[in-house]
Order: C-alpha cells, then sequence, then structure tokens
C-alpha cells in the first residue's frame, strides 16, 4: 500500500511541473563567435593604371612562319661528282659480252669515265656500238670501236645526270654487237720463230720444240739457257704484251729457263703480242774450286782425350785455300814419333813435315 501510494504522490507532482517549463523561439538564438574554418578574403586594391585607346580588332592569329628579309637565294648544290656509274651500266645477258669501266677524271673533278663493252667468245662483228637511253630516246654515243670491242666517254653534270656528247639525262647504257661470226680456227699457224728474242748476251741461247702432232693447235716449248759456265741468280722468260711484261716461265735453273706456249685460235701465242725476251739476272763464273774447299772435312778424329790439331789459314783472302795443320799432345808425354796420314778411300799417305820432327808434335801446310 505504501508503495502504491507513493507512485501516486511523484505522478501528481510531474503533472504539476510541465505547464512551468517555457519553449524558446529559434529566431531567438544568436551566435556571437566566428568559427575558425571560414576563409579570410582580402578586398581588391584598386588601381590607376591607364587606359590605352588602341582599337580593338577582330583579326585572326596565323601560323606564318617569320622570314628574315634579307636571306639571298640559295643556289642548287653541284652534283656532278655524285652520279651513280652502276646505275647506268649496261647488264649484258650474253655471257660473251663483259661490260668494264674506268674513271678518267682526278680526284674532285667532275666525274669523267670510259665505259668498255667486249666480246670475250673470240667472235667478230660488223658492228659494235654503245647505246645510250635518255628522255628523248636511245642515241648512239660509240667513241672508239673494233670487230670486238665499243667503248663510250661519259661525263657527269651539275644536276647529278650523266651525258655523252649530244646525248643527255643518259639512264642507261646498253652494249650492241650485231652480225658476229666465229672467226676461223688459226691454232696451227702460229709461227715459232717470230717470236724468237733477240739475244744481246752471245753466251745465251733460245731454242724452240715443238710439242703438238702435226695438224693439232701448235704447242711449243721454249728454253733461254746460258751457254758458259755462268750461274745466275735468276733465270726468266717474259712475254712483252701492251700492258707490260709478263713472267710465263714454267721452271727454271741457275742457267736456265723453260716455258710451254700454246698456239690460240687467233693465230698468236696467248699473250697475243710475238715478242719474247731472256732474262738472266746477276751472272757470274763459278768460284775457282780451290777456294772452296771445307778443311773441316777432312778434320782427324781424336781418340787420345791428351791430343789435339789446329789448322792455320795462311792464303790471302781469295786465293786457293792454304792451312798450316799441327797435331800436338796437350800434356807432358814424349812419343817415338808423331805423323800426319792423309786418308784416302784407296790409300794411305804419311805427310811430311814441313819442320824439324818433334816427339811431341808435327806440322804440316795443306794446299787445296
Amino acid at each position: 500500500m505504501i508503495i502504491r501510494f507513493l507512485f501516486i504522490l511523484i505522478s501528481f507532482q510531474i503533472s504539476l511541473i510541465e505547464p512551468c517549463i517555457r519553449t524558446i523561439p529559434p529566431e531567438e538564438v544568436y551566435i556571437t563567435s566566428t568559427p575558425d574554418n571560414l576563409p579570410i578574403t582580402e578586398e581588391p586594391q584598386v588601381t590607376s593604371a591607364p587606359v590605352t585607346d588602341a582599337p580593338i580588332t577582330d583579326a585572326p592569329i596565323t601560323d606564318a612562319p617569320v622570314t628574315d628579309a634579307t636571306d639571298a637565294p640559295v643556289n642548287p648544290e653541284n652534283l656532278c661528282m655524285e652520279c651513280d656509274i652502276k646505275a647506268v651500266s649496261p647488264n649484258p645477258t650474253d655471257p660473251a659480252i663483259t661490260f668494264t669501266s674506268k674513271i678518267l677524271s682526278n680526284e674532285g673533278d667532275c666525274l669523267v669515265t670510259e665505259m668498255i663493252c667486249e666480246r670475250t667468245d673470240g667472235r667478230t662483228c660488223d658492228n659494235s656500238q654503245v647505246m645510250a637511253t635518255t628522255p628523248t630516246g636511245q642515241i648512239q654515243v660509240t667513241n672508239s670501236l673494233t670487230a670486238t670491242m665499243a667503248t663510250t666517254i661519259i661525263s657527269c653534270n651539275e644536276d647529278g645526270t650523266f651525258s655523252a656528247g649530244a646525248a643527255n639525262g643518259i639512264t642507261k647504257l646498253e652494249c650492241y654487237f650485231e652480225n658476229c661470226v666465229e672467226p676461223p680456227n688459226l691454232c696451227t699457224e702460229c709461227d715459232t720463230q717470230a717470236i724468237e728474242p733477240n739475244l744481246a748476251d752471245a753466251a745465251t741461247s733460245f731454242t724452240a720444240k715443238t710439242l703438238s702432232a702435226p695438224g693439232s693447235c701448235v704447242e711449243t716449248e721454249i728454253t733461254c739457257k746460258r751457254e758458259d759456265d755462268k750461274t745466275c741468280t735468276d733465270v726468266k722468260i717474259e712475254a712483252i704484251t701492251p700492258g707490260g711484261q709478263s713472267v710465263i716461265t714454267d721452271s727454271a735453273t741457275e742457267d736456265s729457263a723453260t716455258s710451254t706456249i700454246t698456239c690460240a685460235k687467233d693465230g698468236t701465242y696467248s699473250w697475243r703480242e710475238p715478242e719474247l725476251e731472256c732474262i738472266f739476272e746477276n751472272c757470274e763464273p763459278p768460284p775457282d774450286p780451290c777456294t772452296t774447299c771445307d778443311i773441316q772435312t777432312i778434320a782427324p778424329v781424336l781418340t787420345d782425350p791428351d791430343t789435339s790439331y789446329t789448322f792455320t789459314p795462311l792464303n790471302a783472302p781469295g786465293d786457293c785455300l792454304l792451312n798450316q795443320m799441327t797435331c800436338k799432345r796437350t800434356d807432358d808425354k814424349i812419343c817415338g814419333s808423331v805423323k800426319i796420314v792423309l786418308v784416302n778411300p784407296a790409300f794411305k799417305v804419311i805427310l811430311n813435315p814441313t819442320s824439324p820432327q818433334f816427339r811431341h808434335s808435327w806440322l804440316t801446310l795443306l794446299r787445296n
């Protein structure tokens, strides 16, 4: 009962307090402090910069390059040393036709080149030409010709193109051989006597020996030889050609040289020029045999270690050799006799001494 009474009393007191609580309206709440996180701004400064009266235009901005009015026009580059010879060179399809080029100009000068077309199969032609392809067509530019060869000379121009005579802007050259026929086979008609060299030394000789059978291509063995007793450091046979002298020696000794030559279809020997020369270099007569002996080849073999021998040269340089030979004991023994014996495969010779005989040594002279 008491608890219930207390509960009723408390409830009654609360109901009396509630009407006394005052509500504060929101608009009467004021914030009197500044938050720390608000930004601080500065007022813009007013300047007194003058205002210009320049008109404002709508002209577009362009990307035109800036140029220097003082620049002078540039001359085109001189390409007269830059031409490509390979680009205009012929490309023969016939394996018997060869093409070569030879530069004629000096280094640093505009390029000038000789172009050579040649047949190598022995055929001869009625017409040999070098043709040039130009922007206006093909033009004949042959400078010289034979039945087997044609040449031209081309020059490199400032624009880097070739020209030859009236042909300008050459882009290609061609080799032309017309009406070519096999020549007759003249390999049986070479004249060996026609190629004999002129021998200035009467002690030398030239011989030619035919090796081929009758009716076949001529094959000849030629020999240059000394007929005296001189020996040389070098002996050779040379063929004289338009390009110089060429050694054709097959074999050589100290006094002779030999070569085998064959006649070609055109009736000439392989070097194409019927001219030979025998060359003998540094030829000297043989030395006198009396100056060539080797005294050591007859030196005695000593079986007694207490004996010795000596050879003493007595001749002047270039003269026949003269040696003094001495056999001697190197100890103090005295012998009943001392002899020098010259041993020959067939006999023995006791050499007489040139000085009185002593019982411990013997001296004699040996001449070559």
